[in-house]
């Protein structure tokens, strides 16, 4: 009888043993797979930064592209304007500068 309760006492203590291996085993593996989930989610917001760094530099260089586009079309209209007014704008002159001098004339020299 005795035997037998040593050898179940045995038996307990390999399998406490077996347990305790089970358990560091699993916490090792669970410490890798959070290390590794870490380090996942830390390239994953490495990745997300420098799209959003790359998607935001594309847009200012179309915002750029855009603006320079807009002031070239805005100076060609300003110099088609100018091209076809030119002779009312010339005529507008003449008449301003005409008045200007007129009123500046004293009235005793005419």
């Amino acid at each position: 009888m005795e035997k037998i309760i040593d050898e179940v006492l045995e038996a307990e203590k390999r399998v406490a043993q077996i347990v305790d291996e089970a358990k560091k085993k699993a916490a090792q593996i669970k410490s890798e797979v959070e290390n590794e989930v870490s380090e996942k989610l830390n390239k994953a917001r490495l990745d997300a930064k420098e799209l959003l760094l790359k998607a935001s530099e594309r847009a200012r260089e179309e915002a750029k592209k855009e603006r320079e586009e807009r002031v070239a079309k805005t100076d060609e209209q300003g110099v088609q304007f100018r091209t076809i007014h030119k002779k009312n704008i010339e005529d507008a002159v003449q008449t301003i500068v005409t008045m200007v001098i007129d009123t500046d004339m004293p009235k005793e020299q005419e």
